[in-house]
């Protein structure tokens, strides 16, 4: 996959997204662990915490879902890029890149847009017509930051068990658009 450099309006230097490799496991473990802490301080219901398993992440590391940048080779954003999800969003039909898990250095606040529009960039190139999202139900917070960059609500997805019902959140991918602001192609 190739990489496309992202301008944050806060940052300085240009970011490229890269496939996470092992080791980058300890590095998105901790930034996953510092979202749930800042969610649970601001009593916003996203993940629990504790939710997350280093084990879990190096699974999904292996299987080239997870995606980070940050400068000097760390981990300061992710995301798992997905092209289905069937826990979530059982197949709809719809050739879709599923974005899940996207989380950021707090002190980056902002950066998320960007990286959705990575996210959109990349299913595009890959032939996809959506991209998908999904945020815990009550997250109104979430759901409004979403809504406010163009995406659409299409369902909710409800869960036995100790898990939230979510929000589903869509976008559909128009063809690319010259000079899209964040996004240079490489």
């Amino acid at each position: 996959m190739r990489q496309i450099p992202i301008c944050g309006s806060r940052l300085s230097d240009m970011l490229e997204m890269r496939q996470a490799s092992p080791a980058d496991v300890p590095a998105i473990y901790r930034l996953r662990v510092a979202a749930e802490l800042w969610l649970a301080e601001r009593g916003i219901r996203q993940w629990p915490l504790g939710a997350a398993w280093t084990d879990v992440i190096a699974d999904q590391v292996a299987r080239g879902d997870w995606h980070v940048t940050g400068g000097g080779g760390g981990v300061e954003a992710g995301l798992r890029l997905l092209w289905a999800d069937a826990a979530i969003r059982p197949d709809d039909g719809v050739r879709s890149v599923y974005v899940h898990g996207l989380m950021t250095d707090r002190r980056l606040a902002g950066l998320g847009a960007r990286l959705l529009d990575w996210a959109a960039a990349t299913g595009r190139e890959a032939g996809a017509t959506a991209v998908q999202l999904d945020c815990v139900e009550g997250n109104e917070r979430l759901r409004r930051y979403d809504l406010d960059l163009g995406f659409r609500e299409v369902g909710r997805r409800d869960f036995d068990g100790p898990f939230f019902s979510n929000a589903l959140l869509e976008k559909t991918l128009a063809e690319p658009r010259a000079g899209r602001p964040g996004i240079r192609p490489s």
